[in-house]
């Protein structure tokens, strides 16, 4: 397996770069406003990474890893795997900071923590698959429907979809 393996300070500003193998960031890595990046390998952080972009997209047919020693957060985050899906490893949780989308795949946990910190409902935008694990969704006092896609197993047919509306929690 060939790694992308960063030492050095790494910009990614007003562009898209897509990463086909292992991408590891051993330096500084800092996603500017309007940039985009696609994964079609893994993903490891072992040291600074900012995210300010525009998108971050996993995509692929065969599984993917996101993990590292280092603390990773999105600001937007896509998943769209409709292979076996992506699975956290590393010793970190993962945040995506603002809108996360799941087209495709079973995004899997393990001891880690999958973090959604927006408060806003309509940030979690959901066509298929579902979270297999810890799902952590920060929600505002009102009255919208947060969608919480969660399920257990590796097959999308063991998705569950709860809802929280207006104080109270509703599941399918």
């Amino acid at each position: 397996m060939k790694n992308i393996i960063t030492h050095t300070a790494l910009l990614f500003s007003f562009f898209s770069l897509n990463a086909q193998q292992q991408f590891t960031n051993n330096g500084n890595i800092k996603i500017q406003p309007g940039a985009s990046i696609a994964f079609y390998g893994d993903f490891v952080n072992n040291s600074s990474f900012t995210d300010a972009g525009q998108a971050v997209f996993f995509v692929g047919t065969s599984a993917q890893n996101i993990g590292g020693s280092s603390a990773t957060t999105f600001n937007n985050l896509t998943i769209a795997n409709s292979g076996i899906g992506v699975t956290l490893s590393g010793s970190t949780n993962l945040t995506v900071a603002n809108s996360f989308t799941l087209t495709s795949g079973v995004v899997t946990t393990g001891a880690n923590i999958f973090i959604l910190s927006n408060t806003t409902a309509a940030n979690l935008v959901y066509t298929n698959g579902f979270i297999y694990g810890t799902f952590r969704r920060y929600i505002a006092s009102n009255a919208s429907t947060y969608l919480f896609p969660v399920g257990n197993g590796t097959a999308s047919t063991n998705r569950h979809q709860v809802s929280f509306v207006n104080n109270s929690i509703t599941g399918v």
